[in-house]
């Protein structure tokens, strides 16, 4: 009897001992992460079309990574797919790089510094990115009757001023 209670609490320390390793350790990975976190990004050139990124972490560590154009719009994309956004690029029309941007006249009316219009059937431009009027937009459910009241019910001040200058 003796010997099944001493292995009982062997087992015990030992389950212990091994309870206290594993959250030393994930004190010390979170530290770890902590000091890791990635405190400032710069973005600059690198020359001849390439880009580098740098991150500054907490501890003072610096990373960076060069990128090609491609890979810059393909992360443009997918930071802008992030937050739900849709982006058209188009080069500056004083664009100096070593890339030769072949852009035709379509693209140029199309990307212009104004948005791109549709012709309507009465000859009149239409806005052809612009967003219907919110109450033609689908989902939107904005009827209310005006004669109807907002609120139905009057507020009630639970609260007396003589209570409450007894109470306190």
């Amino acid at each position: 009897m003796k010997e099944k209670t001493t292995s009982l609490r062997q087992q015990k320390k030992a389950l212990e001992i091994e309870r206290s390793l594993v959250e030393l350790r994930m004190q010390t990975e979170s530290r770890y992460a902590d000091l890791n976190r990635i405190r400032s990004l710069t973005v600059g050139t690198a020359f001849g079309g390439v880009t580098e990124i740098s991150v500054r972490a907490n501890n003072g560590q610096t990373h960076w990574g060069l990128f090609q154009p491609v890979e810059v719009i393909e992360l443009i994309h997918q930071l802008a797919a992030n937050i739900g956004c849709h982006i058209n690029l188009q080069p500056r029309n004083d664009f100096g790089s070593w890339r030769d941007w072949k852009v035709t006249d379509e693209e140029k009316l199309f990307y212009g510094p104004f948005p791109p219009y549709q012709k309507q059937k009465n000859g009149a431009l239409k806005n052809a990115t612009a967003l219907p009027k919110p109450e033609l937009q689908p989902g939107l459910k904005l009827e209310r009757n005006e004669n109807e009241p907002v609120a139905t019910k009057k507020t009630v001040n639970r609260r007396s001023a003589k209570r409450a200058a007894t109470t306190t």
